[in-house]
């Protein structure tokens, strides 16, 4: 083994010992497939309000620790490790045929992870290793065929990991995060929007293309928010709201109204001390999209004027270079915490 792998494993060695019996059988307990939802089996309107309302009663759970945000901005080591390390999950989708599910839990982990500032005086080869871990156990709760570690290392990783190192990572990541791996995020609550788009409070029939394009952008809107750590401050249920509105703003369906009472039906659901943080929210995410498109709009006329620019940079839509984002932090981070609720 090099001296990189010689460090990652000394610094490894200062986390938990190797699995036990116990640790073993709760490790497989937890990777035992839970109760799905049936998109052909949609529930009533009661137990789609119940089943938001277990999602907002848990979701702190599976949030950050208070004050990550401010920690990563701190930070600029840890900051720049965790926004490649999110670029590279997000890459894996495709590659790996992952579900947006295994994607959204992997960055979570992540985030919970460093959060409890279990990666002091780590080398960038110990954040790869644990974007491995997070993938890998993203991966066996969400997808039917578990990619091998070997499939998971061929692309991005600077520092191929053996096997048991990276079991060894697993394990200290899911005792770190206390076996609480069925991350709640706000891709959560798309995906009970999805299954039960029937519940619409509207007198009108939407169709299956339209519920796609919508599905399929407030995805593309929640992956690239997970590049901006500012929205971890808000509860997933807040974020998921957010962007639901968001997105319905432009989408062309029969009704606009419908769209208002659809949104409102959902934000009904949400605790009364988050609604001043669903408007922050809100408008913070307006914003970055202002942002996004015109930086789009001047990046696509510079292209047109001089064609020796790389096209491929113009088209990266989800990637924002961490010092920009670190720009437009201040005066947002302090309306943040003055909303998010306890």
């Amino acid at each position: 083994m090099d001296d990189d792998g010689l460090l990652c494993d000394e610094v490894l060695d200062l986390t938990p010992p190797p699995l036990n019996e116990s640790s073993a059988v709760e490790l497989r307990r937890l990777q035992q497939p839970s109760v799905a939802y049936n998109a052909a089996a949609p529930f009533s309107r009661e137990e789609f309000e119940e089943a938001v309302r277990i999602l907002v009663e848990n979701e702190r759970k599976h949030m950050p620790e208070p004050g990550y945000a401010d920690y990563l901005q701190s930070n600029t080591l840890v900051y720049n490790a965790r926004f490649k390390a999110v670029r590279w999950i997000i890459g894996s989708q495709k590659r790996l045929s992952l579900s947006p599910e295994s994607i959204f839990c992997a960055a979570n982990y992540i985030d919970r992870f460093i959060s409890l500032r279990k990666c002091e005086g780590w080398e960038c080869c110990m954040f790869d290793l644990l974007s491995i871990a997070c993938l890998y156990v993203a991966s066996k709760f969400n997808e039917t065929h578990l990619p091998s570690l070997h499939a998971i290392q061929m692309e991005g990783i600077e520092h191929p990991f053996e096997d048991d190192l990276i079991r060894r990572m697993e394990l200290s990541l899911v005792e770190a995060l206390g076996w609480k791996m069925r991350s709640i995020t706000p891709y959560s609550y798309l995906q009970l929007v999805e299954w039960n788009h029937t519940l619409i409070p509207c007198n009108f029939t939407v169709e299956d293309d339209v519920l796609m394009k919508t599905s399929h952008a407030v995805t593309e809107m929640l992956l690239g928010l997970l590049f901006d750590p500012k929205f971890l401050e808000f509860r997933p249920s807040v974020v998921a709201e957010a962007t639901l509105q968001c997105v319905l703003k432009d989408v062309i369906i029969p009704s606009r109204g419908c769209n208002l009472r659809y949104s409102e039906h959902f934000t009904s659901l949400l605790p009364q001390d988050q609604k001043d943080g669903l408007k922050v929210c809100l408008e913070m995410m307006n914003k970055r999209r202002s942002r996004e498109e015109t930086k789009e709009e001047c990046e696509s006329s510079t292209s047109n004027n001089n064609h020796s620019i790389d096209i491929s940079s113009v088209k990266r839509k989800r990637e924002i270079v961490p010092c920009i984002v670190l720009q437009n932090w201040g005066g947002e981070q302090k309306r943040v915490k003055e909303s998010r609720g306890g």
